[in-house]
């Protein structure tokens, strides 16, 4: 039988959504407890029109919702391009990007606009009167008031923090840990290594992309290797005019036109900004903001590349397509999660990210175990470095470096970002 609207939760641990949406396939992309992010199956509820309800057995849950019906390419996520966040148990309701948890003296919430990520059409109407089931018929008071938001239990992540912080030496970093030895000993080694700074990254699930994002535009802004710069440039401005039927949210289109922009400014030396200045471009959270354009065009591309490189090589004799069939995965499953804003980067996207965007990457992962070392993993894409008469490379492509750290990315140095300008 199918469910009926859900006011009460079925057990103390669990959370339940009442989803208003014309989407065929909807389902739920998310996260119980802090632990993997896994697919829920919405069911029909028995009211019929656009309901759909989930159960999970959760204290708390982060998710977005995909549109299986479009090939998984429709997202419904929170205002501002982020996760939805749910804190604790109870029965929600969710229509055109907005969380409201029942209370006592509530009724479902009506469709009194228009969603333009999914034109939604209006829920429909609670039971009259003496029809329904007994549950349904004592579980259906007032409405609530018009433009009410959702309380404290469901919310939307990090709107308050910056997307980029300030330049910082590793002395910082060093103090950061300066109880943990382990820690302490694999910045010296980063030191020893030639790195001399770092910038941290806001972490909504998006960090290891942004802090790609942040390395390629400075490459752009301040590499004096002008030649290899506008080639480099001018080849990423291509892929990106490939993704411009792929957005068809109004800000979607808005953010990705101006990621264009942007790197064809970037990319022919017209006003080069200050590192500052950069920052200040990156700084807006809003849902066409250049940062969650940039950080969504580099997802997809990194996507299309699973389904082009089946036969990437991740390690001698080991392809993608052999890894992911031995972990139950197809590309498209991968893709998927690739796709998704607010979904961490897992395993092979370092080795694809190099494909998708003809980078070098390198990655130092710093551990807390004991007797643990630092660990330098650089990512290419099968290019060659020519060495000059003094023995060093020329890089052929821009090289960014990233640190990762108990699950989190953030942006790492070699030199001062304002050294480069000349």
């Amino acid at each position: 039988p199918q469910p009926g609207i859900c006011t009460q939760p079925s057990a103390p641990a669990m959370i339940a959504i009442n989803y208003v949406s014309e989407w065929e396939r909807p389902v739920l992309h998310g996260s119980r407890d802090d632990g993997s992010w896994e697919d829920l199956q919405f069911e029909k509820a028995a009211e019929g029109g656009d309901l759909w309800l989930v159960q999970a057995v959760a204290r708390k849950l982060v998710f977005v919702i995909r549109n299986d019906s479009n090939n998984g390419r429709q997202w419904d996520k929170a205002p501002g391009d982020q996760n939805y966040k749910i804190d604790r148990p109870g029965c929600y309701w969710l229509q055109m990007g907005d969380i409201q948890p029942f209370q006592d003296d509530e009724t479902p919430p009506r469709n009194e606009g228009s969603d333009t990520s999914q034109q939604q059409r209006p829920m429909p109407p609670a039971p009259a009167p003496g029809s329904g089931t007994p549950q349904q018929q004592q579980l259906m008071p007032s409405a609530p008031a018009p433009g009410a938001r959702p309380t404290s239990s469901a919310q939307h992540v990090g709107e308050e923090t910056p997307n980029f912080g300030p330049y910082e030496t590793l002395d910082s970093l060093r103090a950061e840990f300066k109880y943990n030895d382990i820690i302490k000993k694999q910045v010296v080694e980063l030191e020893e290594l030639g790195y001399c700074g770092w910038r941290r990254i806001r972490g909504d699930g998006n960090c290891y992309y942004r802090a790609v994002v942040h390395g390629l535009l400075e490459e752009l802004a301040f590499s004096t290797n002008v030649a290899v710069r506008n080639r480099w440039a001018a080849s990423f401005l291509a892929k990106l005019r490939q993704l411009d039927e792929r957005f068809v949210h109004p800000d979607e289109i808005q953010g990705h036109q101006a990621v264009k922009r942007h790197i064809d400014q970037l990319a022919n030396g017209r006003g080069r900004p200050s590192s500052s200045d950069m920052l200040r471009s990156l700084e807006d959270q809003s849902a066409a903001s250049l940062d969650l354009a940039l950080v969504r065009a580099i997802r997809h591309l990194i996507a299309q590349a699973v389904q082009e490189n089946p036969d990437l090589l991740l390690a001698p004799g080991l392809t993608l397509s052999q890894s992911l069939t031995s972990e139950g995965k197809t590309p498209e499953d991968y893709s998927k999660d690739i796709f998704c804003m607010g979904v961490e980067a897992e395993t092979y996207v370092p080795n694809l990210t190099v494909a998708a965007l003809d980078i070098e990457l390198e990655v130092a992962v710093l551990s807390r175990s004991e007797g643990s070392h630092l660990n330098i993993s650089t990512y290419l894409p099968g290019g060659i470095k020519k060495p000059t008469a003094s023995g060093e490379a020329v890089a052929e492509r821009p090289r960014v470096f990233i640190q990762h750290r108990f699950g989190h990315y953030d942006k790492l140095y070699k030199k001062h970002p304002e050294a480069h300008v000349e």
